[in-house]
């Protein structure tokens, strides 16, 4: 819930700084921020089923708890740099294809 909070909060202050500024328009900002936001999210959920189904595979090897161990250490790890790489690439396509304002 906290994550989500923060997201909207960003997104919000990135809307009220574009509409404040000299044309008074949403631009480059808002669309980077909303972005991101939307990168970081399904960089997350993608990273974190790609590691929870290789540490399942992986944990297999110890059947029960090792399983859960390592599918849970998988999705929480590539979670994380799904989360990244979502946000990096999503900051890079808007910077290729917004133009300047």
């Amino acid at each position: 819930m906290a994550g989500i909070a923060l997201d909207v909060l960003e997104l919000g202050i990135a809307i009220n700084e574009d509409l404040k500024d000299a044309d008074k328009k949403l631009g480059k900002k808002t669309i980077s921020t909303a972005a991101r936001v939307g990168g970081r999210w399904a960089g997350a959920i993608v990273g974190a089923k790609l590691g929870a189904m290789g540490g399942a595979a992986a944990g297999s090897v110890v059947p029960g708890l090792g399983t859960a161990i390592a599918a849970t250490a998988g999705a929480l790890v590539l979670g994380i740099t799904g989360a990244f790489a979502g946000d990096k690439l999503a900051e890079w396509v808007v910077d290729v294809t917004v133009a300047e304002e």
